[in-house]
């Protein structure tokens, strides 16, 4: 129940609800803070695997293990998607715009001793 005391509103809250209001309160701003570094980390990981591993191999390796491990989806799913996407980014930069995309600096080191012009 609520009473009106000199224009302002008074309400009658267990004290108990406000501890557990405060207390989701903290919980959504630590989840919302892992949230954005879990995500903060991917990003990173994505752009060190591009420099270090080039665009062909960082992208099937990022796909599988951000779709497998952060959104838990099934093989097939992950399979699926991790195919069509290297193969669109194939088609799109390699075949139709004739663009070389970053070969890795380590493995510029490995492919080149194996596979020489």
């Amino acid at each position: 129940m609520s009473k009106r005391v000199k224009g302002d509103v008074e309400l009658d809250i267990a004290h108990e609800t406000l501890q557990v209001v405060a207390a989701d309160r903290t919980d959504a701003s630590t989840s919302r803070i892992h949230r954005e570094m879990v995500f903060f980390g991917y990003f990173i990981g994505l752009v060190a695997g591009v420099l270090l591993f080039g665009f062909w191999l960082t992208i099937p390796v990022f796909l599988v293990i951000f779709l497998r491990l952060h959104e838990r989806e099934n093989w097939r799913f992950v399979l699926a998607l991790t195919g069509a996407a290297w193969l669109i980014v194939y088609s799109i930069f390699d075949r139709l715009l004739s663009i070389i995309l970053h070969q890795g600096f380590i493995t510029e080191y490995f492919i080149e001793p194996l596979f020489p012009d």
